[in-house]
This record gives structure tokens, sequence and C-alpha cells, in this order.
């Protein structure tokens, strides 16, 4: 009787397992492009920072979110918390690459737990920082704090709950500087780009073992055309890093199995994908999404060996635990993973799909689609909106992008409820 009783349990949980999935909040603010950085201090209290200016809080498990600050251009790129009262946010400042923000402030400061926020730019010294990626806490009193996409590249240490600041030129070493994981004070990594445009730039690591005084390169990638991104370890001795990449080949990820001493590419996806956020329940299981051209991201239930397509939300950029058995992730919305439970998705059926030409473009965009849009937008690469003017002829949508400069850019068009979603390269 306890073998079946067991066994039953067993399969019982196993079926559980098998169907929990990730569900959008139906409460949770909405982004066009997308929320930036989820910090969550509990199962109940949150943070959603957003390259609007926006610092979104929550203190049901995100049932309801509450506006605690509104900053128009200000790009909000990372957020974390020392603990319950004593948080930081990095903003990419101004003149960022593919970024039109004009609040040069880099850094800002609660010490109430979010409800009020103050720029401790002035407590920053050495060679000052001119944006953040990523902010790493690693002790009750130490935070680190680095950027940017695109460069200048610098780190950023507080030993004493963030009162003081020193920073460092990283030029020397890499072009970007996204992500930190530090496993002590003076021990840890940092990720980007060997190169501050996206041409001939590689994904590369760095370590040190001194508090950021010197550094050494653990690894860098194999191709061109791609910079490290989001960073997640389950685990002291497993973590998984997204490259995020313009090429059309195999879309490849980083793993470590000794805690970031040597790194392994394993592959992702064929094709184009634009891998952005990552996120792991445990050492094996665990999700990459972030496409802007494709609402699905990826699952993988054996440590990355083989991927699954998934529904989860778009564009995903952080994934964080809120918990052993919940996880949340945001991108255009903010969604929830909880491991104990069975979850009915929100899948955005009303997505559709049309060609876009010439790509690249030089002067004029065309979106070709069985109707006509009411909306159209055209965001940069951080985010911002850069045009919001249009010519419908025909089933022809036709779009002057002559003023942009080269880069990468999303097209958002709306009509009665339909939407569409398309990154295109200005030449």
């Amino acid at each position: 009787m306890k073998l079946l009783l067991g066994f039953l349990f067993f399969f019982i949980f196993c079926s559980i397992q098998s169907i929990a999935q990730w569900s959008v909040l139906p409460n949770s603010p909405t982004e066009n492009f997308r929320h930036d950085d989820v910090y969550f201090l509990n199962v109940d209290t949150g943070f959603v920072v957003n390259n609007q200016g926006a610092i979104w809080k929550t203190e049901d498990g995100g049932g309801t979110w509450n506006l605690k600050l509104n900053m128009p251009n200000t790009y909000f790129r990372c957020i974390a918390f020392l603990n319950d009262t004593l948080g930081f946010v990095g903003t990419l400042g101004d003149a960022a690459w593919h970024a039109t923000t004009t609040n040069d402030t880099v850094l800002y400061k609660t010490s109430d737990g979010g409800e009020t926020w103050s720029s401790i730019y002035s407590a920053i010294a050495g060679d000052k920082s001119e944006g953040l990626c990523g902010l790493n806490k690693v002790n009750d009193s130490t935070i680190i704090g680095v950027g940017r996409i695109g460069g200048p590249t610098h780190f950023l240490r507080s030993t004493d709950y963030g009162a003081t600041w020193t920073s460092k030129d990283m030029s020397s070493y890499l072009g970007s500087l996204i992500e930190a994981h530090f496993i002590s004070p003076d021990t840890g990594l940092i990720f980007g780009g060997t190169d501050m445009v996206n041409g001939p730039s590689r994904g590369i690591i760095l370590k040190t073992v001194d508090a950021g005084l010197n550094w050494d390169t653990v690894y860098v990638t194999s191709k061109q055309t791609e910079w490290c991104w989001k960073v997640f370890f389950p685990s002291d001795s497993i973590g998984y890093v997204t490259l995020q990449s313009a090429r059309n080949d195999t879309i490849n990820f980083l793993k470590t199995v000794d805690g970031g001493v040597t790194w392994v590419e394993k592959p992702l996806v064929l094709g184009e994908y634009w891998a952005q956020g990552v996120g792991f329940l445990n050492d094996t299981v665990g999700w990459i999404g972030g496409d802007l051209n494709q609402p699905h991201s990826y699952v993988t239930k054996d440590g990355g060996e083989t991927w699954d397509s998934i529904m989860m939300g778009d564009p995903i950029n952080r994934i964080r635990k809120g918990s052993d058995d919940i996880l949340y992730a945001v991108g255009h919305r903010v969604y929830k993973y909880d491991h104990s439970l069975v979850l009915v998705p929100e899948i955005e059926n009303n997505r559709i799909d049309a060609n876009l030409f010439p790509v690249p473009v030089n002067d004029f965009l065309y979106v070709s689609a069985s109707f006509t849009f009411d909306e159209v937008y055209v965001y940069d690469y951080a985010g911002r909106e850069i045009i919001s003017t249009f010519l419908q002829e025909g089933n022809l949508c036709k779009i002057d992008v002559s003023l942009l400069g080269n880069g990468i850019y999303l097209l958002i068009a709306k009509q009665e409820g339909l939407f569409l979603k398309k990154m295109f390269i200005k030449k």
C-alpha cells in the first residue's frame, strides 16, 4: 500500500509540474517596448523599472502595482536591494548607444522600501560612470554596479551600504559592460562585449579576486557580432549567460559547471533570435527569451542540452526568483511562474505578422499587410519612441526613416486590438 501511495504521489507530482506554466499578471503595468528589470525582496514585495522613467511596486505578489516614481527622459535600467528598505536603481544615462534619454544621473537610492527615491550621483568617487546596466548585491553591505552597453565602461563598488562608491574606468578591458556576478566582496565576474560597436564585438567574461583592482580574461566567444547579456546562477557551480547576437546562423549561450572558472558555448537555436533574459528554476530547468520579432521563448529541462519553444510572454529581458518555487519575468508585461501551482497561461493571440521591406532600409520603410494600421511607432534600441508618423497607401504603410542613424530599431503597429512587432536595420 505504501509503495502504491508513493507511486501515485510521484505520478500526481510529476503531472502537476509538467503543466505548470508562465502566466501574465493581469494588473501588471504595460510597456509598449519592454520593462528592463524586476527585483523581488520576497514573494510579496517587488519592483519593476523601465526605459520610460517608471518605478512600479507590488506588495501582494504582483496582484496590484503602484507607480512610485515617474521621471520622463530617464532610462531606468537595473535595480537591486540590500535589505527590505535600502535599494538602488541604475540608469542608462544620456547619450547612450541607440538611446535618446537626457537624464545623466546614473544612480538613485531609496531608504524607505521604494516609497521615495533620490539621486546619489555625488557619492561616486573616481572616473564617473555615464550609465549602468547591472546591479549585483554581494552581501548585506556590498553592492556592485556595471555599465554600459556600447560604452563607456565602468565598474562601481560600495561596501558601506551604498553611502559611498568607487568607480573604475574599464575601457582598457572591454567595450560594453552589462552584468556582474560576485560570490564575495573581492571575487567576481563581469560580462559584456569586447567592442563598443556590435559588428566586431565578441562576448567576454572577466574575473577579479582583488575587489576589481585587477582583471583577468576568463572567456571570449568564438563569434563576432555578439555580446554577453543576462546572467543566471541557479547554484554556486552552475551558471548560464545569454549571448545577444545580430547573427542569422546558430545562436549560442554560455554555461559553466565550475562556478565560472571555465565556460562552454552551447547552441540555443538555429537562425536569428535576439536572446535576452535567462532564468532557471534549478540547475536543469530554465528559460531564455527576449526576441523582439517573435513572441516565443525557449525552455530546457536538461540543463541546456535541448530547448523547446514556449509561450511565456515577450520580449523577456530579465528573469528573477521570488522564492525557491516562484520566478518573475519582465518584458511587455510582468509574468509569473509558480512551480507549486498549475497556472493557466495568457497567450497574446492578437499578434499578427506582416512583411517589411526593404531590409536593411535607407530612406523609406514599407509594411505590407492585409489591412491598414491605426497607429505606428518606431523605437530605438533602448526603447525610446522615435517616430509615430506614417502614410497609409492602400495596404502599404510608408514610414520615413531617412533621419534615423544606422542601427537596429523596433516597429510596433496597431489596428483594432491587433498588433505587429518587427525589428529592422537602418543603414
